[in-house]
């Protein structure tokens, strides 16, 4: 009797749990239909080898054929989540140095990259329509536009690679640090253990601190 009592017991426990998972199993949402951003914390993930880091915030490759290919900064990337949409220029657009080439889009709120050279916009990275969250891939899929420029080697000259770039960008994630610990109103928050700036980080700043940042870290065209 005590045996047949225990297994019944079992067999409830087992029944219960069961039921919990077939719950679970149903609420369940995939993977692949959730916005699910990629955060990078190390200075090498930000900038991964063979890119150079660009003014106003950007990453850019250079292709065999001379033109330039950009995407935005992941220490940009990596205080921002919920990208709703990316404006993006127009095929054959000629563009100068300093204006606007890129929008991304956050609900009421948007940051505009400008063009780090003067040329003509040769490419368009259509996916980034459809998947705002593909800015967070690798290079190869996260480009957003490549731009014939005027001058190459001039255009080179603006950029960082290899060492010198993380250099930069290790300066560039100290002021970023500053400018938090001035502007978000909870400075411990805004960032992670690494100490660079923690998802979400940018959209918990008031207007005036969020107009702030695109003028100190968007608006510039060289790096200094």
């Amino acid at each position: 009797m005590t045996v047949l009592l225990l297994l019944a017991l079992a067999l409830a426990f087992i029944l219960a749990d069961y039921l919990v998972q077939l719950r679970q199993a149903r609420a369940f949402v995939p993977a692949t239909t959730a916005v699910r951003q990629p955060l990078f914390s190390t200075l090498e993930e930000l900038l991964p080898r063979g890119l150079f880091a660009a003014p106003g915030q950007l990453w850019s490759a250079l292709l065999p054929s001379g033109e330039i290919r950009l995407g935005v900064s992941r220490l940009i990337l990596t205080a921002l989540q919920n990208i709703e949409t990316v404006s993006m220029p127009r095929m054959g657009q000629r563009v100068k140095k300093g204006e606007p080439i890129l929008t991304l889009h956050l609900g009421q709120r948007s940051l505009t990259l400008r063009a780090p050279m003067a040329g003509t916009v040769t490419a368009v990275n259509a996916n980034l329509a459809a998947d705002p969250q593909g800015l967070y891939r690798d290079a190869d899929r996260a480009w957003a536009c490549a731009v014939q420029p005027d001058n190459l080697s001039e255009s080179i000259k603006s950029m960082r690679i290899g060492e010198e770039a993380l250099l930069w960008l290790r300066a560039e994630a100290a002021r970023l640090r500053d400018f938090f610990a001035l502007s978000a109103p909870q400075p411990a928050l805004a960032l992670q253990d690494g100490g660079l700036p923690a998802a979400g980080a940018l959209q918990t700043l008031d207007d005036a601190a969020w107009s702030k940042f695109s003028e100190e870290f968007l608006d510039r065209t060289t790096l200094n």
